[in-house]
């Protein structure tokens, strides 16, 4: 492993999308691939570990099929407790436990790599305020289309902390490391 952690903590799947094109990122870590939580949700879940998420979901109301799980029909679902978004874990037939396992097995990576590093730069994806507008209105839906998720999570989200609490959180993790942040806005939805 390189000594230099690049990681991924973005607003969607966008922050994860950008590093694998730039050649930083090398493996999976639990926040890839979810989105629309905050610094609070990200430092809960690490001391967590993943241990005690999914146990308090809401499942999306409508099914969606993507390339790259051909013949699952994924749902969208919010974590009630995390406050956090999934739309590329959940598919009938998995469960929970499954999931979670998955999630531990990234947290425990993302951990002992965070022991090893002398570096590490959270890459902090942020969507601009259309962008979320349109992202949770879109999962949200009416009752004439309903969204993918089916309900509206805007005001669940603690925006409280601040990203100098959460490289803070990061140290604790990764004693060695130097902690930085980028930071930077895009257009797009989960």
């Amino acid at each position: 492993m390189s000594n230099h952690l690049h990681l991924p903590l973005g607003w969607n799947c966008n922050s994860a999308k950008k590093l694998n094109t730039d050649g930083l990122r090398f493996t999976t870590y639990p926040f890839d691939w979810i989105g629309w939580h905050s610094y609070d949700s990200i430092m809960r879940l690490m001391d967590d570990g993943w241990q005690t998420a999914f146990n308090n979901v809401q499942l999306g109301t409508t099914t969606f099929n993507v390339s790259y799980l051909p013949g699952k029909d994924l749902r969208a679902f919010w974590d009630n407790d995390f406050k956090f978004l999934s739309i590329h874990e959940y598919w009938d037939g998995i469960t929970w436990e499954e999931i979670r396992a998955k999630f531990v097995a990234r947290h425990e990576k993302l951990v002992g790599d965070l022991s090893l590093a002398t570096e590490v730069t959270l890459h902090i994806g942020h969507a601009d305020d259309n962008s979320k507008d349109f992202a949770f209105n879109y999962y949200a839906g009416t009752a004439e289309a309903p969204g993918r998720l089916g309900i509206d999570v805007r005001n669940q989200i603690d925006y409280s902390k601040t990203l100098d609490e959460l490289k803070a959180k990061f140290q604790t993790f990764a004693p060695d490391a130097t902690i930085n942040a980028v930071e930077e806005t895009y257009e797009g939805i989960l």
